[in-house]
């Protein structure tokens, strides 16, 4: 069965919709499972899940740009399990086009808060407006580079 296929069993969602599911403030789970057990397991959430459909699009391409200090601070707090932790990006979401500048915040109580400010292009590099941004949700001046 094609991936398309299953995704259209789920009922769709709109970005309008969407927003007052609040995916600017939640709490993520993340599974790890072997590939080939994709289908069985969406065969399973269909009842559960809506899915997310922009124009017609129900499979969302995007693209990410990490920023970190040049000490990798961001990435150690991730990899020492510190929770109040950030993380700086840019994404595009590539089929609408719309690219942001995004702060992740998780909390101790496992909730994600994302803060953003849209922006151009995915840039290599923060113009000072954007180092302002970052700084004013990190609440701390930090040096950022692209990793």
């Amino acid at each position: 069965m094609l991936l398309k296929t299953l995704l259209s069993n789920f009922q769709p969602i709109s970005l309008n919709n969407a927003s007052s599911v609040s995916l600017l403030n939640r709490i993520d789970r993340k599974f790890v499972f072997k590939k080939h057990r994709l289908f069985s397991l969406l065969e399973l959430l269909v009842n559960y899940y809506d899915i997310l459909d922009v124009d017609g699009v129900k499979l969302q391409d995007y693209k990410s740009l990490y920023f970190d200090t040049e000490d990798r601070f961001f990435f150690m707090q991730h990899h020492n399990y510190r929770v109040n932790r950030n993380k700086v990006r840019f994404r595009e979401y590539v089929d609408s086009g719309i690219v942001f500048l995004e702060v992740k915040f998780k909390n101790n109580k496992g909730k994600t808060i994302k803060s953003r400010l849209r922006a151009n292009k995915i840039s290599d590099f923060l113009s000072p407006d954007q180092k302002n941004y970052v700084n004013s949700v990190v609440g701390n001046k930090i040096c950022l580079e692209s990793k």
